[in-house]
């Protein structure tokens, strides 16, 4: 078993390491885009794990972690926080099923449900009231979100 240095290892959409050394191998094979089958969204709405995926070119990631906190403070969920988990290489899009950036996960299992072709450092397109756009409204994050986190 061996270490690497600077590589995200995903477990169930937790980054066991953001930076430093990381255990390699460890990590099994999922789909971001689609979901982890071993990362359910919890009935449990006080334990929710809540992060927006991206890559550091994205014109989009900022507004979205922004849109994203107005949408779970409209539905009375100020106190979860919000993970910003980077995608750095092709490959490790690739591995992670990466649906583009941005991409929202809650406990795991993409926001959207969108079975968007993944694996690629590429922006993500939403469809809005107003036509596609690179982050989903306001009102489509609350709507998607109380249907995850209440479910």
């Amino acid at each position: 078993m061996a270490f690497a240095k600077n590589v995200h290892y995903i477990w169930g959409a937790i980054p066991l390491f953001t930076c430093g050394n990381a255990f390699q191998g460890a990590a099994p094979q999922g789909r971001l885009g689609i979901g982890f089958p071993w990362g359910t969204a919890r009935s449990r709405i006080a334990s929710v794990q809540v992060t927006v995926w991206y890559f550091a070119d994205c014109p989009n990631w900022r507004a979205a972690g922004q849109r994203l906190r107005q949408a779970l403070d409209e539905i009375g969920r100020a106190d979860v926080p919000i993970s910003f988990a980077p995608v750095e290489t092709d490959a490790q899009a690739a591995e992670l099923g990466f649906a583009g950036s941005p991409t929202f996960t809650v406990d795991g299992v993409d926001l959207f449900d969108i079975a968007a072709p993944g694996g690629v450092l590429a922006c993500r397109i939403y469809p809005t009231a107003a036509g596609l756009a690179g982050v989903p409204e306001v009102s489509d994050l609350v709507a998607a979100l109380t249907k995850k986190v209440t479910s």
